[in-house]
């Protein structure tokens, strides 16, 4: 029911908070990835459906916070926990154009989260998707690796 529900979630946000999010690791190539990115100029923004506060928590502790311009999240009142609503969010904090942005996910929530803002899609075969959630969701571009990632992202921008 909604109350074991709520309960659950405010159990598993203790866990998380104290050391669930520190329970993860980078990809093989994403620093050095997001440091190009970074050392060229291209300004990098992370739209996550995890709490903001989180989010900036866990780069952080990676030592990965350094090469985004800004960390958006959900909020812990939901007033933002949509996908499409953090992205929103994000545009409009940095007056964004969704034609200028691309997004790169590993999950349909992120193409179809884009794809409602009116952004292209990159989603990347090494995180928790699937070909076949992507084969539903369909977006712009695959990229299978962190390499093949940084080939078509040197396409695609310069």
């Amino acid at each position: 029911d909604a109350d074991k529900a709520r309960e659950a979630v405010e159990k598993y946000r203790e866990y998380y908070a104290v050391t669930g999010l520190f329970e993860c690791s980078i990809y093989p190539g994403i620093t050095e990835l997001l440091s190009g990115l970074s050392d060229a100029g291209t300004p990098v923004y992370l739209a996550t459906s995890k709490p903001q506060t989180f989010a900036e928590t866990i780069l952080n502790h990676l030592g990965l916070a350094q090469h985004f311009k800004l960390i958006a999240g959900s909020t812990l009142d939901h007033t933002r926990d949509q996908k499409s609503q953090v992205i929103q969010w994000l545009l409009s904090q940095e007056h964004l154009t969704p034609e200028s942005c691309l997004m790169v996910g590993d999950r349909h929530y992120d193409v179809d989260g884009a794809r409602a803002c009116g952004i292209e899609a990159v989603a990347v075969g090494y995180g928790y998707g699937s070909d076949e959630e992507f084969d539903k969701c369909a977006p712009a571009y695959r990229a299978e690796s962190v390499e093949a990632l940084a080939e078509l992202l040197h396409r695609l921008i310069g």
